[in-house]
């Protein structure tokens, strides 16, 4: 039997980062799951993600089910027949719900299931089409999905994690019709969001990664993680230091680009003067940025940020992100200074503002407790 590739892509807004592994694993599971339960199961099935899609290809579906058998098990044999082997009600009431007259039911022991001897029904189904399966089974799964948070959007009635804005869907060399909401499949899909943002027809699932990484998308998050590794790896190279690896930032960044270009920047020596780990949770935490360290493990006054495209005018990308830093660890700077004025034991009377519980007093109280427990 001939076999095709299928292909299902769910264009949208910008995902959360964290969202899109989570529905890459529940897509290749699911799908796989479906596909076997309607007896056109793929060899195998492999996901792409972007903050901008989410794509799922399934490799070699039959084009059609193939003929089967199916065992419909009725009553007992005991509660179908009396003892004189005359058909009860039971047995003439179930061959009427299924067609057949009384005569033509089979007597089947142990089937799946049960225990004894039971009568049934065998009868052969005919294959349907895959694609005819696929156009009901495709947006049972797009809905399917489960995300942490999901949101309606102007007047759709379906739910997502982020607005849907187009579906392509190929089997073979075909589009797979069907609607979600509205929101009609196509062969139809979009490049980068900047830097090739014109629709362009997907000729068949097995093209498509290489149509949309020439319209400026890395869809495969291995090959953007290289990327990004080997260029910050350079990067840090060239001024003398090396990457303060980070596999959660990493991943993180991953799923924020489609286009990763990391981009080198610097920040002044004085936010040295900080304890590593504040500069180094200002640029992880709240910019998203690479870190740079010496052989020792010091850090530099040196970052990396990660861009969605390369832009044409670089020092202008660098310079913003230089300039968002500084605001951050300036203030940071100013209050790590403001704290180091007074001395701990200077700020306990402090506490006495502060409710440690309604029914065991104030932090002070609490500490002076805990002062005389000590030894």
């Amino acid at each position: 039997m001939k076999a095709k590739n299928l292909l299902l892509e769910i264009g949208c807004e910008e995902l959360p980062a964290s969202f899109i592994e989570p529905a890459l694993n529940f897509l290749e599971e699911e799908l796989k799951k479906r596909l076997s339960s309607e007896h056109i199961p793929p060899s195998s099935v492999e996901t792409f993600g972007t903050p901008r899609r989410l794509i799922v290809i399934a490799y070699d579906i039959p084009e059609k089910q193939p003929k089967r058998e199916e065992l419909i098990v009725g009553p007992s044999l005991r509660a179908a027949f009396d003892e004189e082997g005359n058909p009860t009600r039971a047995a003439e009431g179930f061959a009427r719900s299924k067609g057949v007259s009384v005569e033509e039911l089979i007597v089947v022991e142990n089937p799946p299931g049960r225990k004894g001897k039971y009568v049934a029904v065998r009868r052969e189904i005919k294959g349907r089409e895959s694609s005819e399966i696929l156009r009901e089974l495709l947006p049972e799964l797009i809905l399917s999905i489960p995300f942490k948070k999901s949101m309606r959007w102007g007047r759709k009635r379906i739910r997502f994690a982020r607005p849907i804005r187009w579906i392509t869907s190929i089997y073979g060399n075909e589009t797979v019709e069907f609607e979600v909401d509205g929101i009609r499949s196509s062969s139809t899909s979009f490049g980068h969001r900047f830097l090739s943002p014109e629709p362009f027809q997907v000729e068949n699932p097995n093209e498509f990664i290489t149509q949309l990484e020439e319209r400026f998308v890395v869809a495969d998050g291995e090959k953007r993680r290289a990327i990004i590794l080997d260029r910050c790896k350079d990067l840090a190279s060239s001024v003398g230091g090396k990457l303060l690896e980070d596999e959660e930032l990493l991943d993180e960044v991953v799923n924020l680009t489609e286009f990763p270009y990391p981009i080198l920047g610097e920040f002044e020596e004085e936010f040295l003067n900080l304890p590593k780990e504040v500069p180094i949770t200002v640029m992880k935490d709240h910019q998203k940025f690479f870190s740079i360290v010496d052989e020792d493990g010091n850090l530099k006054n040196y970052f990396i940020g990660v861009s969605n495209i390369k832009p044409p005018d670089e020092l202008t990308v660098r310079l913003g992100y230089e300039k968002v830093l500084r605001a951050r660890l300036s203030d940071a700077l100013f209050f790590f200074k403001e704290d180091r004025k007074k001395k701990l034991e200077e700020r306990v009377p402090e506490l006495k503002g502060v409710v440690f519980h309604e029914k065991l007093g104030t932090m002070l109280e609490k500490t002076e407790r805990l002062h005389k427990l000590s030894p």
